[in-house]
């Protein structure tokens, strides 16, 4: 009896092990810390704290603050960790990542060790400024509505912060981090306008500086945004005739190919490329999308097959070129027989007619001798049958 009792004992304790085994190795540690402000010192409610596994993975867990500024990141594998804190908008401080840093690459790595809490894992965070102005269309002066302008920081590596005008044209940007900053406005989507930096400039390094205080707003940062050249025209098969659904039709630079903007066909081939800044441009048709292959040889206007040949477009401030047409050419049309890709023309992009079929006169037979197509002498059924 005492035999089979400890049998079971055994097998009991047995079950246990292998039941803590696995417990014991999802074990994990843990970061904690407190949030407060550098004005004063009081703690900061509602902050997301996040912590990304170091080198690049996307791996992150993130919670918020409580009331007293608290917060615990629980369940992290053991590892180096990123850790971030993220401040609601309507209190006026300034993201940053631990230890007070600005930038993802300076971040101090956070250790979590297994089963054990990284404690005082604190930020305090710095009151921000902002920027303010309008943005409004340079010929009329009207306002513009859902314009972007974000901010760059001098010399750093990504954009800062963005903000959206509204029906005014009145956008702030922040809040930000006391400092200097670049600042660019793009028009709403499709419409048209120019990017821009302020004030008027065409690239990061032209841009105008613009100065930010802790707690203040620097206004009247101002944006007239002009209206680019557009390019129309309509796509269309070459055989049929009917117009060619969501083609690619790209504007790229014609001293040295850079792909300046691209755009879709509609549902009757049209297209239209709008926002072209100033210079001169050469049109490539790309019919083959990488999701849905619509058998058609890609071309550039007017109707040839390499940018080289392509003919360029010079587009002005606010002008339209229109007829910039394809007439596109199906793989589907050319004979089996083809196998390279045809010479496009600028008439009529005609398909190369395919070879006379060979015939034999009466009472000789088309058949394969040697490797070539000989007529022979039709034998009458008898004879074959004979033969065979």
């Amino acid at each position: 009896m005492r035999s089979g009792l400890r049998v079971v004992a055994l097998g009991c304790l047995a079950a246990a092990a292998v039941l803590a085994a696995p417990a014991a190795a999802l074990a994990a540690g843990s970061i904690s810390g407190t949030v407060t402000a550098a004005a004063g010192g009081a703690p900061v409610a509602e902050v997301e704290v996040c912590a990304e596994v170091s080198g690049g993975s996307e791996d992150f867990e993130c919670t918020e603050t409580d009331g007293d500024g608290e917060y615990a990141l629980a369940a992290l594998a053991p590892g180096s960790y990123r850790v971030e804190f993220l401040p609601p908008s309507s209190t006026n401080l300034v993201f940053e990542y631990f230890d007070g840093k600005t930038l993802a690459s300076q971040a101090n790595p956070v250790t979590v060790v297994d089963g054990v809490d990284t404690p005082n894992v604190d930020a305090t965070l710095d009151l921000g400024g902002s920027i303010a102005g309008r943005v409004g269309d340079e010929a009329t002066g009207l306002p513009i509505e859902g314009a972007i302008v974000c901010a760059r920081v001098v010399g750093g590596e990504s954009t800062a912060g963005c903000g959206v005008s509204g029906a005014a044209g009145d956008y702030v940007v922040g809040p930000l981090r006391a400092g200097t900053y670049k600042l660019y406005s793009l028009g709403p989507e499709e419409s048209g306008y120019l990017f821009q930096y302020y004030s008027g400039k065409p690239s990061l390094e032209t841009g105008d500086p613009i100065g930010v205080s802790a707690g203040a707003a620097t206004p009247s940062v101002n944006f007239g945004l002009y209206k680019g050249g557009v390019v129309l025209g309509t796509v269309t098969d070459a055989l049929s005739g009917a117009g060619v659904r969501t083609s690619t039709v790209c504007a790229r630079e014609a001293p040295g190919g850079k792909t300046y903007d691209c755009t879709q066909t509609s549902g009757s081939g049209g297209y239209a490329l709008t926002g072209l800044a100033p210079g001169s441009y050469k049109i490539w048709f790309s019919p083959d999308l990488p999701e849905e292959e619509d058998g058609y040889f890609e071309q550039y206007f007017d109707s040839v097959p390499t940018f080289a040949q392509a003919t360029a477009l010079n587009v002005s401030g606010s002008s339209t070129t229109a007829g910039v047409d394809a007439r596109l050419l199906s793989r589907k049309a050319l004979p089996a027989s083809a196998s390279t890709k045809p010479v496009l023309t600028s008439a009529v992009l005609p398909l190369s007619p395919p070879k006379p079929r060979r015939v034999c006169p009466k009472q000789k037979r088309l058949v394969k001798v040697k490797g070539k197509k000989r007529c022979v002498k039709r034998h009458s059924r008898r004879h074959q049958r004979h033969r065979r």
